[in-house]
């Protein structure tokens, strides 16, 4: 009798451990398998280093893409500088074909004809068109008679002395000078006053006292 209620007393705890075995599994298939949770996600490295190389390659061809890109704009643009400046002149020398004909009708003229006037004449025309032709490519003379000597402008022959003007006044235009907009393009020759000394100083100015002395007695 004794035996049968210690195996009776033994059956509940029996039960019980089982069902929370049975519960404890059941939350374990629910929550699911960390190992086998972390075995899903990792990506072998296989794949990584595949992945890896695909977008090295896209990239490396964009770049070689844009590269090509770049250095053909470049060398578009080195061509088109290139042909601008190799006929940077055209509208000059097409204006100058003008002038030359000119010339040619002007010398034709002038060996069927004796008139000095009509070579005279022709020359003129010439010489307008010439001057309209450079104020229309911004080309102007240089101021260079009676002002002061300007070295960025002027070229100095040689120096005069004389009492007549300021010392390093230009005095004499040899040779015309030009200007392109704000740039020189050729200096003008000229010759530049300079002071005198005390000898022709006083020369002059017995020169000046004879001449004053002769047309008071003309009065």
């Amino acid at each position: 009798m004794a035996s049968k209620k210690s195996k009776k007393s033994k059956e509940p705890s029996v039960v019980n451990e089982e069902m929370e075995a049975t519960q404890k599994v059941g939350e374990s298939e629910a929550a699911g398998n960390p190992e086998d949770s972390a075995e899903e996600i990792v990506v072998s490295p296989e794949n990584k280093v595949t992945d890896l190389t695909r977008e090295v390659n896209e990239w490396k061809d964009k770049y070689l893409r844009a590269k090509a890109e770049q250095q053909n704009a470049a060398k578009r643009a080195a061509n088109e500088l290139e042909e601008s400046i190799r006929y940077a002149n055209t509208g000059l020398l097409r204006s100058l074909l003008d002038i030359v004909d000119d010339f040619e009708r002007t010398v034709e003229a002038s060996a069927n004809s004796d008139s000095v006037a009509t070579v005279v004449e022709g020359m003129k025309l010439i010489e307008n068109k010439v001057e309209k032709l450079l104020k229309d490519h911004h080309v102007e003379a240089i101021e260079a008679e009676k002002v002061p000597f300007d070295p960025s402008r002027h070229a100095a022959l040689m120096q005069q002395p004389t009492v007549d003007h300021e010392p390093g006044t230009v005095i004499q235009q040899i040779q015309k000078g030009y200007i392109l907009r704000d740039r020189v393009l050729r200096p003008a020759q000229v010759i530049v006053a300079s002071a005198p000394t005390e000898q022709e100083e006083a020369v002059s100015e017995d020169k000046t006292s004879g001449k004053n002395a002769t047309e008071g007695k003309d009065e």
